[in-house]
């Protein structure tokens, strides 16, 4: 049977620089290693790959934004931490521009030196 084209993104992956935050406090220092995106049509996949150099008084969730603004919060966004491969969940703010996430268990994903390596899928705007 032959290929057909995919249902995903073909377009050229283009870099973007996320600002992070955490939902309370302060992230004192971060480094994005890596933060690329493809969008097809509305679809968009961004991968982003960070870590928090200093975590100072962040607490809550991470947020981090997008490279394009979200149509709704239905998205697939998982990830793993660096450090401890624990698996990393979340979703897209409504029409926003902030992904938001956690480890699986809702708990606070950061740390001083955790790396942590999200992938989102979601309709842009």
């Amino acid at each position: 049977m032959p290929l057909t084209a995919s249902p995903y993104p073909q377009g050229p992956w283009t870099a973007f620089t996320p600002m992070i935050s955490s939902q309370s406090g302060a992230i004192t220092a971060y480094t994005i290693n890596s933060a690329r995106y493809q969008q097809s049509g509305k679809t968009v996949i961004a991968t982003v790959d960070f870590t928090v150099t200093t975590n100072g008084t962040g607490a809550g969730v991470i947020q981090m934004t997008l490279p394009v603004q979200a149509q709704s919060s239905a998205s697939t966004l998982f990830g793993r931490s660096g450090a401890n491969l624990k698996m990393l969940c979340g979703q897209v703010a409504a029409a926003g521009t902030y992904a938001f996430v956690s480890f699986f268990d809702g708990s606070y994903p950061a740390a001083d030196g955790a790396r942590l390596s999200i992938t989102i899928i979601y309709e842009a705007l």
